[in-house]
């Protein structure tokens, strides 16, 4: 049995579904972006939920913002370095600008351990 709880929570699934990547690309205003099940679920969200799809939209497009700034920070530092990117990230020397930016590359869940440390 589905309680309020569960319908709400489908109905912002599907509306994150469908603004996927909002402000950076246009909403899917295609109905083939949604199942035939989605798009009536689509067409039951009411203010509250729009407030709730609104306020998540807006969180991950402040965690990609950051990410993106973190990204170009590192960029001007590694700028003409030869070599794989990550191998020149890790040879930069520490610095707090550096240390910030891969703290927020990796709170965004874009960096990976070095291939020597993935095993351990």
């Amino acid at each position: 049995m589905d309680t309020g709880v569960d319908i709400r929570a489908e109905r912002l699934r599907v509306g994150l579904a469908l603004f996927e990547g909002w402000p950076y690309v246009e909403p899917r205003e295609s109905p083939a972006a949604l199942s035939p099940e989605e798009l009536v679920i689509a067409q039951d969200v009411d203010e509250r939920d729009m407030e709730l799809l609104n306020a998540c939209v807006d969180v991950e497009r402040q965690l990609r913002d950051q990410a993106f700034r973190a990204i170009e920070r590192l960029a001007v530092e590694v700028a003409g370095k030869r070599g794989r990117l990550d191998d020149r990230i890790r040879a930069l020397p520490p610095s707090e600008a550096r240390q910030r930016a891969v703290r927020e590359l990796d709170g965004a869940g874009w960096l990976f351990p070095a291939p020597s440390e993935a095993g351990s």
